[in-house]
């Protein structure tokens, strides 16, 4: 049996040892493979690090090649223009050489004034005795002239002046004409703006009434909400619902009352098919059932800032918005774990799929291990067990199962959920139509600019028709009287053109009598001799600046600008093509880049894969070695049952043969044997010596019935025993036993009994003390709430007066109080918040110096009415407030003091517009003279009675 034992050791120690150098072997080439993918991810890195150097140097080298086109293309445009201005200047220079030849030829084809030098002398000479003897003709025809060209320039300028007012006349009805189209276009775009202000008008009109229908229902709601609010608490923690699960609820409440878009937790919106797959439900989802459902990313970052400020612990938020659809494996026979879900909505649908999309639910533990184990899949089956695929696996309830454990909780929680929805539909509507509001009365104001814009642009419209209406008519009369002074200067003209006329035949006779001799000579009259004189000198003047302006024209080629231009266009497309060339090689090594970034890739790949076969077969390695470990402790288990049995024998065999002995049984022998007993008690050498002596007994002689029993049985039976009795007194032996142990048990017992009554004495007194201390607390918390629920009942309306804006409180704050300890709210503290007109939801320490002025001038005065204090004495409430928050608390204030069963309320104040609403002033001032103060009164009632009057008649 012992060698059989040893050669089965000896085969499973083989075979570990080998599946054990297997796993060395796979550890080695798992860090070789390690250090390899280290090495290739190393390279990737590097490789993809180059890829976007070159790719950066690429993009500026494109730009630098775009800056350079821009330039080519600049420089181009320069280059074309100043050929154009070269084409004017080579075209200027041939006109000046054209009109210079021109001028040349003409004045050789005119006489050469030297001919007639002496003859213009003569002329001359001849000319002043004529202009001194016929002084008085010459001087009528010279007044004669200059009086014809008065009047004619004065034709011309009444013409100019005429065409000029027709002009301004055209150009006055055209006005006109637009002035009155614009008037008909402004006319009707303000009709139409007048019927949408109109239409605005009773839109908002319906919107404020179904507003306020809108909060009044929601006021009722969040009454009534508050009420199952409390019922459910109550039975919560009549459950023994955690404290922070509390906190963690009423937060949630509270994001769905103030933020639209928040829809609950995951566990809320939805709940398992079948009662049987509860556990499977619960378990499967795990955290995900606490998790935050809302509209999209930025109502869950809201209300991830209101967790943080709140303090409410950790939350879990799943956007409805672009949340991605988990990828599942295509297997046939599966079923996953959100096909046993039901949504209340379907639009919930994505997030259940989010949070356990990818989960399996299995029948029982074989399946959801070969699910887990062979598949690679996250599963659960329907009591509860989860199995991770990496080999985790995780059993029992993690939660408890509250949602549907009590059906009044039930009940709550349906009549809860209803009026949460309703709530929120409300809260969305007021927040739909308060967006609208807002647009209307936008659209409103804008819509009103236009109509004032419309107004103002007829206004002035009609005075621009009045004006150009009168500049009309001015026009009209000016044109009229031109038309006369115009038909009276050509009567004028006439004559004085037939009075030139008569002169200049005078003057004709006279020149022809006196220059006869010159027109003779030169065969011109002497009109044509002056006139070819003064045409010649002005042409040489023209000619002499013509040849003077060609040098500096000549100077000034534009030539010289285009050679410099085409210079630089050359170095611009010389560096354009080495800037090309830099990207051709840029883009090649870009290209090998990107062929050894895929390369390493696909290595990284391939070595993932091999690490990923190499860790299944380790895996298979471990589970050989477990097997192979769970059969060889099975063996060992069986060969240690053996030896238990021998041991067991051998002592049975020495208790009998030492029994035989004690009563004195003769047993048949072949030799010697001791008969007496040398103890009572069986040690291992006693043991040994009796199997010695058994051996001596001469066992032929006995029955066929005791011959039945093999020896070698017996032997390995008594050598088993053998072996566990030594060891048994070898414990024996080191324990060294404690002879008075009984007598110091007698006295631990003693010592025991006493501190038990001492124990129970004081477990009484402290149930006692426990008893009376609960009394104190359920009274210390009932009178806690009985001020908590004053104030709480009376601040939003206390604060609604402090910050009314006009005569009702549609357009006031909300304030309300929440506990932050539920069970015992007076160790927790009380969360304040205040929230003014038109703003968002903030914290108060994140209010201005006013609001929070306001907020707790709010929260003292009801405190002081709870307290039902006979008078308050406030010491400069209104030093941090703005007239408008000043004019409302005073006002609150005033109606405060005026109720029934209000306080009288002294303030102390610096500031005059406080003082209008007091029923009475007390002034203090320093006397000098008895340097001491005095008091100055003054009754306000008389002054506002005397108002109330004056505004009766």
């Amino acid at each position: 049996m012992r060698r059989t034992r040893r050669e089965q050791e000896t085969i499973y120690y083989q075979r570990s040892k080998k599946t054990k150098h297997l796993v060395k072997i796979f550890k080695y080439k798992a860090n070789e493979l390690v250090d390899k993918l280290a090495t290739v991810d190393n390279s990737l890195q590097n490789s993809e690090q180059d890829l976007r150097n070159i790719r950066a140097e690429l993009t500026r080298e494109e730009e630098r090649k775009a800056h350079y086109e821009r330039s080519i293309e600049d420089t181009n445009m320069k280059i074309e223009s100043n050929q154009n201005a070269s084409n004017l200047w080579k075209k200027r220079l041939e006109d000046y050489e054209k009109e210079s030849q021109d001028i040349e030829k003409e004045i050789a084809e005119l006489p050469d004034p030297g001919d007639l030098r002496e003859d213009i002398k003569k002329y001359n000479s001849i000319r002043a005795q004529a202009n001194k003897q016929y002084s008085d003709l010459a001087n009528s025809l010279s007044d004669a002239t200059k009086e014809r060209d008065l009047i004619q320039n004065e034709v011309d300028q009444m013409q100019k002046d005429r065409e000029t007012q027709e002009e301004s006349l055209t150009r006055t009805r055209d006005t006109l004409s637009k002035i009155e189209e614009d008037t008909k276009k402004n006319n009707s775009l303000r009709q139409t703006v007048v019927t949408r202000k109109n239409e605005l008008d009773s839109q908002l009109k319906m919107m404020r009434v179904s507003d306020t229908n809108d909060k009044d229902n929601q006021k009722k709601l969040t009454e009534k909400l508050s009420e199952i609010e409390k019922k459910y608490d109550d039975l919560r923690r009549a459950q023994g619902t955690a404290k922070h699960k509390e906190r963690f609820l009423k937060a949630i409440t509270a994001l769905q009352r103030l933020i639209p878009g928040v829809y609950g937790t995951l566990g809320q919106l939805c709940k398992p098919a079948k009662s049987t797959y509860e556990k499977a439900f619960l378990n499967g989802l795990a955290d995900w059932i606490d998790a935050l459902v809302v509209k999209d990313r930025q109502v869950g970052q809201r209300c991830l800032e209101y967790f943080k400020e709140q303090g409410a612990g950790k939350l879990l938020v799943i956007p409805l918005k672009g949340l991605p659809t988990p990828q599942r494996k295509n297997l046939t026979g599966i079923t996953y774990l959100a096909k046993i879900i039901t949504v209340s909505n379907a639009e919930y649908q994505p997030a259940v799929d989010y949070a356990c999309g990818n989960i399996v639910l299995a029948k029982d533990f074989d399946q959801a291990q070969d699910y887990a184990f062979n598949r690679g899949l996250n599963c659960v089956t329907a009591e509860g067990t989860t199995f991770d695929k990496n080999g985790i696996i995780t059993t029992g309830s993690s939660r408890e199962n509250t949602t549907f454990a009590i059906s009044s909780i039930q009940d709550l929680e349906k009549q809860k959920t209803k009026i949460e929805r309703e709530l929120q539909e409300t809260s969305e509507r007021i927040e739909i139509r308060r967006n609208e509001f807002n647009r209307l009365e936008e659209e409103l104001g804008t819509v009103m600019l236009q109509i004032e814009g419309f107004n103002r642009k007829l206004s002035e419209l009609s005075e621009n028709k009045k004006l150009y209406d009168s500049n009309l008519r001015t026009i009209q009369r000016g044109i009229k009287e031109l038309n006369q002074s115009t038909e009276e200067k050509k009567k004028s003209l006439e004559t004085a053109q037939a009075k030139y006329e008569e002169l200049a035949k005078k003057q004709a006779a006279l020149d022809k009598k006196l220059f006869a001799d010159i027109v003779l000579k030169t065969g011109q009259s002497i009109q044509e001799i002056e006139s070819t004189y003064h045409r010649r000198t002005m042409l040489e003047n023209r000619l002499e600046y013509i040849k003077s302006v060609i040098p500096n024209e000549q100077n000034d080629d534009p030539q010289k600008v285009i050679d410099e231009l085409n210079q630089r266009l050359q170095e611009y497309k010389e560096s354009n093509e080495q800037s090309q060339k830099n990207i051709d090689e840029l883009k090649q090594r870009e290209e090998e880049s990107k062929k050894k970034v895929n390369k390493y890739k696909d290595e990284l790949t391939q070595l993932h894969e091999e690490d990923e076969r190499m860790r299944e077969e380790l895996k298979e390695l471990n589970r050989t070695i477990r097997s192979q470990q769970e059969d060889l402790e099975g063996i060992n288990n069986s060969f240690n049952e053996y030896d238990h049995d021998v041991r067991t024998a051998t002592q049975q065999l020495s208790m009998v043969f030492q029994r035989c002995l004690l009563d004195n049984v003769e047993l048949p022998h072949n030799g010697d044997y001791r008969k007496e007993i040398t103890s009572t008690l069986s040690t291992d050498s006693q043991a040994v010596e009796d199997l010695e002596q058994v051996k001596t007994i001469d066992f032929k002689s006995l029955s066929s019935a005791s011959k039945s029993v093999k020896w070698e049985k017996f032997n390995e039976t008594v050598d088993r025993y053998e072996k566990d009795l030594a060891k048994v007194r070898a414990e024996i032996s080191q324990i060294h036993p404690d002879l008075r142990s009984e007598d110091k048990a007698k006295g631990v017992e003693e010592e025991l009994e006493k501190m038990k009554n001492e124990s129970d004495q004081m477990a009484k007194e402290a149930k006692d003390k426990k008893k009376k201390f609960n009394e104190m607390r359920e009274e210390r918390r009932t009178k806690f709430m009985e001020l908590y629920d004053a104030l709480d009942e009376t601040i939003n309306p206390i604060y609604q007066m402090f910050t009314r804006r006009g005569s009702h409180n549609e357009h006031s704050g909300v304030a309300y109080l929440a506990m932050e300890d539920t069970d015992e709210p007076y160790l927790g503290g009380i969360k304040y918040t205040a929230m003014p007109p038109h703003k968002r939801f903030r914290d108060l320490e994140q209010l201005s110096g006013g609001e929070k002025a306001v907020a707790s001038l709010a929260l003292v005065v009801a405190l002081q009415k709870f307290l039902d204090a006979p008078f308050i004495i406030l010491d400069e409430p209104d030093a941090s407030l703005d007239k408008i928050n000043l004019k409302a608390a005073a006002m609150a204030l005033r109606e405060l003091s005026e109720e029934e069963d209000g306080s009288q309320i002294i303030c102390v104040s610096l500031r005059d517009r406080f003082f209008e609403f007091a029923d009475s002033l007390a002034g203090v001032f320093k006397e000098i003279q008895t340097t001491s103060s005095g008091v100055l009164t003054i009754n306000l009632t008389q002054f506002r009675e005397q108002s109330l009057k004056m505004d009766e008649i």
